[in-house]
């Protein structure tokens, strides 16, 4: 078995989710991924710290986010990102 199968300290024991399904931006993306990692005293440090822990993050730890719903910001299933005609 595979070193990473068989360590249980490199495989995160949950995971985080962030739902594309509606329009989101990249600090609501920091703040879910702060928050599944540090709790709800993430969201008192400034915006710029919140965007340099969030990396830290991925450095540092064992962290599975799932992004679902992704396929909808895809140009091909929607309109996210596109401004409205007119």
């Amino acid at each position: 078995m595979p070193r990473c199968l068989s360590d249980c300290s490199t495989r995160p024991s949950s995971a985080c989710f962030v739902s594309f399904e509606r329009t989101i931006y990249t600090e609501r993306v920091i703040a879910v991924l702060g928050e599944y990692c540090e709790g709800p005293k993430f969201h008192q440090r400034p915006g710029t710290e919140q965007r340099k822990r969030a990396i830290e993050f991925f450095r540092d730890r064992a962290v599975l986010m799932v992004w679902d719903n992704y396929e909808s910001v895809l140009p091909q299933f929607g309109t996210y990102g596109v401004p409205p005609e007119g």
